[in-house]
């Protein structure tokens, strides 16, 4: 299969949805305010139901022990080539121009290069962070689509239901962001790292790309620290009444 070709088509199937969903809105008042978050929202859905499909009844899923084992499978093959160049394309759309560009650039190659790593022996790891990755995004984009359409429309219990959805993304973001990958880097650390009660800074059970994976998954935990605090600062300005600016409302690709 030549990667190259898989990444273009992906690419091509997502300008190309993202072409009908600006056409769908042209003529309505939500023109150029929703089209990029109903397309990530669309994405995110996507990649959970799959994820959810493929590794639901898997033990390594729900137990943080054996998630550094490795047993390669077809459906793990098929999950990281599709999550990869998912992430690959968003990199190659961004211009610069997006708010929060450089944490989020560095987000997603940090994100491309742990995936790549732990491939062939971590990918258990690697499907973990993907998975937590997309759920609080599925709370965030309901929350803005609500937003923009009550300010476009002037429906009340969209309000409300904005409100709601950023509730649940704020605390799935801190469990699943900051929670899960501080419990990921403290059991690793203290299963490879720590032993007999003394610091090792080389264990011959991993692999040397073990050690990269270790350092990205700080690389990954800080860039979510960052994040957290913006949304705390926005959610403040909330509760004090002011209109706070979104300062994480990264376009997925401008317009020319």
């Amino acid at each position: 299969m030549n990667i190259c070709f898989f990444i273009d088509y992906y690419k091509e199937c997502v300008i190309k949805i993202k072409s009908n969903i600006i056409n769908y809105f042209q003529e309505k008042p939500e023109k150029g305010l929703v089209e990029n978050n109903i397309l990530l929202l669309g994405e995110h859905i996507l990649f959970t139901c799959l994820g959810s499909i493929l590794f639901w009844t898997e033990q390594w899923l729900w137990d943080i022990t054996i998630l550094w084992e490795h047993q390669m499978s077809i459906s793990i093959f098929i999950y990281y080539l599709l999550y990869t160049t998912r992430y690959v394309v968003q990199i190659k759309m961004m211009t610069g121009e997006e708010k929060d560009y450089q944490s989020m650039m560095t987000h997603h190659i940090s994100t491309v290069l742990l995936l790549t790593l732990s491939f062939i022996h971590y990918h258990r790891i690697g499907v973990i962070i993907a998975l937590t990755h997309d759920l609080a995004d599925l709370a965030l984009l309901p929350a803005k689509l609500c937003h923009k359409l009550y300010e476009t429309r002037n429906i009340k219990i969209l309000n409300t239901l904005s409100y709601i959805f950023f509730a649940l993304f704020f605390t799935l973001f801190f469990f699943t962001r900051i929670v899960l990958n501080s419990k990921l880097i403290y059991h690793t650390f203290d299963s490879y790292f720590y032993l007999d009660g003394i610091i090792q800074f080389y264990n011959p059970q991993l692999y040397i790309e073990g050690y990269i994976l270790f350092f990205l998954l700080f690389v990954n935990l800080s860039i979510q620290i960052f994040w957290q605090i913006m949304i705390i600062k926005f959610a403040y300005k909330l509760l004090i009444g002011e209109k706070p600016k979104d300062e994480k409302d990264n376009e997925y690709f401008k317009k020319k």
